[in-house]
């Protein structure tokens, strides 16, 4: 039997809804309902939430559907501060749930950071359900066992940071030279977005889904048909190594170095996102329209 899906009220473009899984109450904004255009699923990072893409979904409506989603604890979607509920699997599982009940065809996948781990984990499981995907400065998962022996030992501390005084984390955590130090005024919104979230739920994320936690699916990758665009910060170097090493693995996957940008991508530079974004759209959907003979 499907799993309840009611409204929840209404934003800019579209209505919000939630829909359930696997007791995770997943809080979804359809930011446009054209029958005639694709869809796109946006899938934020770390500590962010849907409405990290409040710039970005006016332009996107010009060619596709965005659909925003608040992942497990983030944003308005609640769930239990249970680290196995954030894990790769549950997590892909539950919001391949949510795709089922949406329905959305033809479907494009854009991920960021987190959600772009996220991504290529729903890409691993099921990529007959995506026409194409775009992920910005994210990875594939740590092969090695000792760096993600390290990188657990890591988020052990840093999740026990977040509980013991969440808004001084957050201050460190964008002060990351990866984020490139920004004082503008998207980097003051997404420090106001990140404190407005639960920290106990912040740390049962970092635990059950960090990236020494999460499985890696790189190998996986190299077997998916479908086209797939990377973007990477010219600033943010180590994600730039790491996404050139994810474009080696398949030779339909193009990766674009943003200049001047840093690991947050859509905010450094929204306009470049937006067009690659259009550019995956545009060029997969003509490919598909049968040729006159």
């Amino acid at each position: 039997m499907p799993m309840p899906v009611w409204p929840s009220g209404t934003g800019f473009g579209g209505p919000e809804m939630v829909l359930i899984a696997d007791t995770i109450h997943y809080s979804c904004h359809i930011h446009a309902n054209d029958p005639g255009k694709p869809w796109l699923l946006m899938l934020h990072g770390f500590m962010g939430s849907k409405r990290s893409f409040s710039h970005l979904t006016e332009s996107l409506q010009s060619f596709c559907n965005p659909v925003t989603l608040d992942l497990a604890g983030h944003g308005k979607t609640l769930a239990a501060a249970d680290p196995s509920l954030y894990s790769a699997g549950r997590q892909t599982r539950q919001v391949l749930s949510v795709i089922d009940r949406l329905a959305p065809d033809p479907l494009y996948l854009y991920g960021y950071s987190m959600g772009g781990r996220l991504a290529f984990h729903l890409l691993a499981a099921n990529s007959a359900l995506f026409h194409g995907a775009l992920i910005e400065s994210a990875h594939c998962g740590m092969l090695s066992e000792e760096d993600r022996s390290i990188r657990r030992e890591t988020d052990i501390l840093r999740a026990a940071a977040i509980r013991e005084n969440y808004p001084a984390f957050v201050e460190s955590w964008v002060k990351m030279p990866m984020f490139g130090g920004s004082a503008s005024s998207a980097a003051f919104s997404q420090r106001e977005l990140m404190l407005n979230q639960r920290p106990e739920c912040m740390a049962a994320s970092l635990l059950g889904f960090g990236a020494g936690t999460m499985p890696p699916v790189c190998g996986r990758l190299a077997e998916l048909r479908l086209p797939i665009r990377l973007l990477a910060g010219e600033q943010d170097k180590p994600y730039a190594e790491r996404m050139d090493s994810i474009r080696r693995l398949n030779p339909r996957f193009i990766l674009e170095v943003i200049k001047g940008a840093s690991h947050r991508i859509h905010h450094d530079d929204a306009e470049a996102v937006v067009h690659a974004i259009r550019r995956l759209i545009t060029e997969t959907e003509e490919s598909r329209v049968p040729q006159k003979s």
